[in-house]
């Protein structure tokens, strides 16, 4: 009597279409359970959230575990470290809820709506703070400053050369321009108010100040004149807001002024 193999079956080999299943299967699921939309979006918005009153540092997976009402493996599962979790929260989650720009057939608009979406968005209090945060930690860390870079900075220079694609292919931009410096000076003039804490103007007037600026460098020959009469509006609206905000800061003084007065 011959003993009986204990040897399972081989199995047949997978076809060429699953190892990509396979890998989107565990990009979704992960591990173990199904993956839970709703928890995964309650775990990055109890980042967001606790990022947006507290120091990165002090912002720990046990404190957005209890945020979420989730285990630390639900955490773990999805994200290996916190900055990867928190820097998605920011990334996929915040970054993707800013409205989608529709290109249309004026370059200079597209960019002036582009920039603008962009700074209300960046006026959000609880976007804002995190965002400080982050930056201050990427001051400490390079590792992670790295990661703020390619997840946040080349997000929205990303975003950003896209319209000016369009305008090149509209043929009402120039295409002989340094997309990168282009972009970061672009940029550049948003963060180091952001940074320094200056107040903005209103994110309309801000962005129409920023395009016409820009236009004389930007526009093709042709387009040149047709910029000047917009940058002259762009500077009367920048003056008239400024103006407002200091208005309304005497008035407050004057007020605060007559009530010590009465005391």
């Amino acid at each position: 009597m011959t003993r009986a193999s204990t040897r399972k079956p081989r199995r047949a080999p997978m076809s060429s279409a699953a190892p990509a299943a396979a890998v989107a299967d565990t990009a979704t699921r992960g591990p173990g359970r199904p993956r839970s939309a709703e928890t995964h979006q309650a775990i990055l918005d109890a980042a967001v959230s606790l990022i947006g009153a507290k120091d990165y540092r002090d912002v720990t997976i046990d404190a957005i575990a209890l945020e979420a009402r989730v285990g630390k493996q639900s955490i773990y599962r999805w994200w290996p470290t916190k900055a990867d979790l928190v820097l998605e929260a920011f990334t996929e989650h915040s970054l993707s809820r800013m409205p989608p720009l529709v290109p249309s057939a004026d370059a200079f608009a597209d960019l002036e709506a582009d920039l603008r979406r962009f700074y209300a968005f960046m006026r959000n209090d609880l976007v804002a703070r995190g965002v400080r945060s982050l930056i201050a930690e990427a001051q400490l860390d390079s590792d992670f400053r790295a990661k703020l870079y390619d997840n946040v900075h080349r997000v929205r220079c990303t975003a950003l050369r896209r319209v000016l694609r369009h305008g090149y292919e509209l043929g009402q931009f120039r295409d002989d321009l340094d997309e990168d410096a282009l972009a970061h000076v672009i940029h550049g003039a948003f963060w180091y108010r952001f940074l320094a804490g200056t107040r903005f103007p209103a994110d309309d007037v801000y962005a129409r100040s920023v395009v016409a600026l820009l236009r004389p460098a930007l526009a093709r020959d042709e387009q040149r004149q047709g910029g000047v009469a917009e940058r002259k509006s762009a500077g009367r609206a920048a003056k008239s807001s400024r103006t407002k905000a200091g208005e309304k800061m005497r008035a407050a003084r004057g007020a605060r002024s007559v009530k010590a007065a009465g005391r």
